[in-house]
């Protein structure tokens, strides 16, 4: 797998076990992060979709809150956090799904928040939110393979879950999973998704097409109430 420059600063096409996907990033080619957002950075056109009322969801989008939780610090995206993150990347899924979330900051850096998740001062994975439409966003994580297995997805999820209903305004969030991968649907499971239908032939991984599981949660849903 080639690295350019421009795919440093490129986050997740599907890749299975750990990552779920941003479907608006998959469809533009590219998809769940290596440029900080540009503070109250506005684009030049409206994009489709989008109406004035998306302006709260979009600025708080260009302003990222630090985010804690029982276990984690979740950090806005930035140069520091992207290479302690980037340092500890093993395999190709792992590398492939770097290069999407960067590149989704890159082109859209007004429309994308992302956080790396901490423990203890050491990076195990990210999250990330894009807005697709008037106040719908899309939800995209990944946790490294040697930190897989103790909640932290589900405990990160669930509070970038709780902060996109509560302070940036969103009614309903998305996200897709790799049908042959049930943990990462696990994950969202746990946070409140309900699982909405199966994307046929959705991504190409390994020259193959392959399915994906589409789920969602809405504001409106009954309170998050996440088990450690």
């Amino acid at each position: 797998m080639k690295h350019s420059a421009a795919g440093e600063a490129q986050f997740a096409g599907v890749v299975d076990s750990g990552v779920v996907h941003v479907q608006t990033c998959l469809a533009a080619g590219g998809h769940q992060y290596c440029c900080r957002a540009r503070r109250g950075a506005r684009p030049k056109r409206r994009e489709a979709g989008l109406s004035a009322t998306a302006g709260k969801a979009r600025s708080v989008l260009s302003m990222v809150a630090l985010i804690s939780t029982a276990r984690l610090v979740l950090e806005p995206f930035d140069s520091i956090c992207a290479r302690a993150l980037r340092a500890r990347l093993e395999g190709d899924d792992e590398r492939e799904a770097w290069v999407h979330l960067c590149q989704a900051l890159a082109e859209r850096p007004d429309m994308t928040s992302a956080w790396i998740v901490y423990r203890d001062g050491r990076a195990l994975g990210a999250v990330a939110v894009m807005l697709v439409a008037d106040t719908i966003g899309e939800i995209g994580f990944l946790v490294l393979r040697s930190e897989r297995g103790q909640g932290y997805g589900r405990e990160a999820v669930g509070a970038v879950v709780r902060h996109a209903f509560t302070h940036m305004g969103l009614h309903r969030l998305a996200g897709a999973t790799p049908a042959a991968d049930p943990a990462a649907a696990a994950v969202l499971e746990r946070c409140g998704f309900q699982r909405e239908g199966l994307m046929r032939g959705s991504y190409v991984d390994g020259g193959a097409h392959r399915d994906c599981w589409l789920h969602a949660r809405l504001a409106t849903d009954q309170e998050l109430v996440l088990v450690q």
